[in-house]
């Protein structure tokens, strides 16, 4: 009994399957962990924002600090949680790119506050510091997690992206008419 002929695209669309199916499990496990460091930021800065705002004894700049930075881990929760929400079917990869795009610009601002923060902020806003350079150095080592969270899911969302534009670009088969409007006849 003969077998009918396997095509040679079968094992590679199977594959094809099985690397993005991986693919999307990593990403969304990425997601669950850039909420998982975001939440204790949004939390504790956004209680403290709270209770500045009903205290005189702390400053104006402690306030905007605190509020601001918890809202930037808060958006950050937000994207994630409307990214994992979203049907993988219905997602575009330019929607996934404006998402990751957005997740790293938040974290980088929060990056880049806290290193400012560290450099021209108030000497005696943070007692638990001995001076201003070990709360630079802290910020500064603090860029190797955020780029370690964050970029990798923008840089897989540009390919992707990529790929999906060169994907349209190109012909499907013979029959694909010469203007992309017209129905073939």
């Amino acid at each position: 009994m003969e077998h009918p002929p396997q095509h040679a695209s079968q094992p590679q669309a199977d594959q094809q399957s099985s690397d993005q199916s991986t693919a999307s499990l990593c990403l969304r496990t990425i997601w669950l962990f850039q909420a998982i460091v975001a939440s204790p930021i949004f939390v504790i800065l956004g209680i403290q924002a709270i209770i500045n705002m009903f205290h005189t004894y702390t400053t104006l700049y402690e306030f905007i600090t605190h509020l601001c930075t918890s809202l930037l881990a808060g958006t950050i929760i937000f994207l994630v949680l409307v990214q994992r929400k979203m049907p993988a079917s219905k997602t575009t990869t330019m929607q996934t790119l404006n998402f990751e795009a957005g997740k790293a610009l938040c974290a980088e601002l929060l990056w880049l506050w806290l290193l400012l923060d560290a450099i021209f902020g108030p000497e005696s806003h943070y007692g638990y510091y001995d001076g201003r350079g070990r709360r630079i150095a802290v910020a500064v080592i603090t860029v190797v997690p955020t780029a370690l969270l964050f970029y990798p899911t923008v840089f897989w969302a540009v390919r992707e992206h990529l790929k999906a534009i060169r994907e349209e670009a190109a012909p499907t088969s013979e029959q694909t008419p010469l203007l992309r409007n017209q129905e073939a006849a």
